[in-house]
């Protein structure tokens, strides 16, 4: 939806089409918050699109956004609409100016001196005679072989700054490349690297180091991580933009009182040059028991105050984690009990040279939806030698059965076991098979159910939903 596109699809993109995917979970978290009683912030960030897309996000989010220039706290501008479900612009003591999509509201800090940023021995000569010269939005770094159609700023840019941007390698706009927006380092003019852009987004410098997988051991290796790294950061938010915001939407919630975009700023620059100090409790202070609790003398919202104290109120009527832990447990056993009165108890003859069934008028299975539970890997291994694919399958099978029965809470109990290998369930549910080696395999598994009093009940599962498909590949 970036103005910067000129083949932008707005919403029927299907990247910019995830929105609906967001307006869709925003609605579930909010009804389980609802439910419990609990805090929910609902935060949506984007660019300044055309009018209608802002309006169709808006509109579905019932939100009105707000609109906030990183150029107000920083060297760089990022102006980004953000739509939050608790309102900010009224209390939260910032100058704000009404528009007709959005509120604009206007932050105030000192920005970035320019050694805190720049590269040792690297000037920046039209932003040290223009303290209020800003850099422009950063974009993703896109090396290409030739010029993307229609680039934006190709018909402002001069004769220099579209040398340097075929010189680039075309991987920013050219109105990025213009001689303002150049530093100089060596008596060469280049555009800012990856440490001094994320300093100007708000990241420690080398944040960005962790995209690489291994040193780089060649020029061109070092410039694919300074490209990728780039990208990042002009995929990232403006991390102390952001961190105002929040701050302002946590104060006028009643969770904290504000600190402000100046004290942010200001921790954020001297955190680059000394240990950043412990973390500060903010709204929190320590009674005599050692227990947190919010201090209503920093609190900043009449609003937020009444809010904690309805929900403190209803807290006392939450249930315990160890209540929650046993209606869980009983749920996941009445759902084994539903699955179990709905199995096809007969099985069929396989042909293990085919893999076949005899029987094909007992398919389809239904498959199980295995995210009605909560699962965690309880064993993975590799076989010990290569055999025919549904012998393993039956030897897998088996071997969860004997690890079941090293505890005796599984004695006397009926197992619903998951499957993604039909030969299996099937040759299991009948018992026996045509085929010798499965055979062999079912007289032990026979023998185990005889033995440990456990009685197994199969269900079929699709392979793309078995959450024991990840296990069984580690060791591929």
């Amino acid at each position: 939806m970036s103005r910067l596109s000129s083949g932008r699809t707005h919403l029927e993109d299907e990247r910019s089409a995830l929105f609906y995917e967001a307006v869709r979970i925003f609605e579930l978290v909010e009804d389980v918050a609802n439910e419990l009683n609990i805090w929910v912030l609902k935060f949506l960030e984007n660019v300044v699109a055309d009018k209608a897309d802002v309006e169709e996000i808006s509109s579905a989010l019932q939100i009105r956004p707000v609109l906030i220039e990183s150029g107000d706290i920083s060297r760089v501008r990022r102006p980004r609409l953000y739509w939050l479900s608790t309102p900010v612009a009224e209390e939260a003591g910032q100058r704000v100016s009404r528009g007709d999509m959005y509120d604009r509201i206007h932050l105030e800090a000192e920005v970035e001196p320019l050694v805190a940023f720049l590269k040792p021995g690297t000037e920046w000569p039209a932003g040290a005679a223009e303290e209020g010269l800003k850099f422009p939005t950063f974009t993703r770094a896109i090396p290409r072989k030739r010029p993307p159609p229609s680039p934006a700023g190709i018909g402002s840019a001069d004769e220099p700054a579209k040398e340097r941007w075929v010189e680039g390698a075309y991987r920013y706009p050219p109105y990025t490349y213009a001689e303002a927006y150049m530093v100089n380092e060596n008596q060469l003019l280049r555009p800012l690297n990856a440490s001094e852009r994320e300093v100007l987004m708000g990241f420690p410098k080398g944040f960005t180091l962790a995209l690489a997988k291994k040193a780089p051991t060649s020029e061109q290796e070092v410039q694919e991580l300074e490209d990728a790294r780039c990208s990042a950061l002009g995929n990232s938010f403006h991390t102390n933009t952001v961190a105002a915001l929040l701050d302002m939407a946590f104060c006028q919630m009643g969770l904290k009182k504000l600190i402000g975009a100046k004290q942010i700023v200001k921790r954020f620059l001297e955190g680059l040059v000394r240990p950043p100090e412990p973390a500060q409790t903010g709204g929190l202070v320590s009674d005599s028991e050692g227990e947190e609790r919010l201090d209503r003398d920093d609190t900043c919202s009449v609003a937020g105050e009444a809010l904690m104290s309805n929900m403190e109120l209803a807290s006392e009527r939450f249930k315990t984690d160890e209540e929650l832990l046993q209606a869980d447990r009983r749920l996941s056993a009445k759902l084994v009990s539903a699955f179990i009165r709905r199995q096809e108890y007969r099985g069929s003859d396989v042909r293990l040279d085919l893999g076949s069934l005899y029987r094909p008028e007992s398919f389809p299975r239904g498959s199980i939806d295995t995210g009605r539970w909560l699962w965690h890997a309880a064993q993975a291994y590799a076989f010990e030698r290569a055999e025919h694919i549904n012998v393993l399958e039956l030897r897998a099978l088996i071997q969860t059965f004997e690890w079941r029965l090293r505890s005796s809470n599984f004695s006397r109990r009926r197992a619903l076991h998951l499957t993604d290998s039909m030969v299996a369930l099937s040759v299991c549910v009948k018992g026996r098979s045509s085929a010798r080696v499965l055979n062999r395999l079912l007289k032990r598994f026979a023998a185990l159910q005889i033995a440990g009093g456990i009685y197994p009940v199969l269900g079929w599962v699709e392979s793309e939903d078995n959450p024991a498909d990840e296990p069984s590949r580690r060791y591929a």
